[in-house]
């Protein structure tokens, strides 16, 4: 009976490692591919004003991206470049491309309640995290719930992060991103998922700050269309100046 019951319970650690393996699998391939670009919309609203921005975005793995605002007009041709870990802004009403410093990722981008450090996006939770899969939440018993830990040595900004997943799909649901004193800083919530150029991903992605009363930054995916051929050299300083084309 003792050996059978160690038997049973090695199995049920294979099924939850199991589980846990694709989770974070699909969580870190949820956006990425070889390659992607869309057109989205961002909706920013402060307890003083909203507004709402229409873009353009490649992107390449984790290490390359690119993102035009096409409107509204007084923004059109801003742009953003991230290679690898280093990241640029370009004004074309001044004709400037700024270096962004590591002291400004934090700040929010295009005041907006992302910030520079998740665009940078350098970190996965296969390789930056100590993964522990919870309990089933008998008040939520649809959902499987993950708390990640950065890993010694790794320069994460939060002391840790809850990503709660649909236990059929284990597309995310909701982050909760907590700091070093477990307060919880914001909650990003997961909506509309669709199927998108064959992929199934939330469409919408409402980043809630804890810390700022009033404060919503929705993004919605208009389209997407993933692994196509996109060459590394496509993402330079020549192409982030470039001007829109077209409308």
């Amino acid at each position: 009976m003792k050996q059978l019951f160690i038997v049973l319970l090695f199995a049920h650690s294979l099924i939850g490692q199991e589980l846990l393996d694709q989770i974070v699998k699909t969580f870190d391939e949820l956006y990425k591919s070889s390659s992607a670009r869309g057109t989205m919309s961002m909706y920013i609203k402060t307890p003083n004003w909203e507004r709402t921005m229409t873009m353009q975005t490649w992107s390449k793995g984790r290490d390359f991206m690119l993102i035009k605002i096409l409107t509204p007009a007084k923004d059109r041709g801003v742009g953003t470049l991230k290679i690898k870990v280093r990241m640029w802004n370009f004004l074309p009403k001044t004709d400037k491309v700024i270096a962004v410093p590591p002291s400004m990722m934090m700040g929010g981008w295009m005041g907006s309640d992302i910030t520079n450090d998740d665009l940078v996006g350098e970190y996965t939770l296969a390789e930056d995290y100590t993964l522990q899969l919870l309990p089933k939440d008998p008040k939520r018993p649809a959902v499987r719930s993950v708390k990640c830990t950065p890993k010694p040595g790794r320069e994460i900004l939060w002391g840790f992060v809850m990503i709660d997943v649909d236990e059929k799909t284990l597309i995310p649901v909701r982050q909760r991103n907590f700091d070093a004193k477990n307060r919880l800083m914001r909650t990003m919530n997961f909506k509309e998922i669709r199927v998108m150029d064959g992929k199934q991903i939330p469409t919408v992605i409402e980043y809630i700050p804890e810390t700022k009363a009033g404060h919503l930054t929705r993004i919605s995916y208009n389209s997407m269309e993933f692994d196509f051929p996109l060459d590394e050299l496509f993402f330079t300083l020549t192409r982030l100046r470039e001007p829109i084309k077209g409308q």
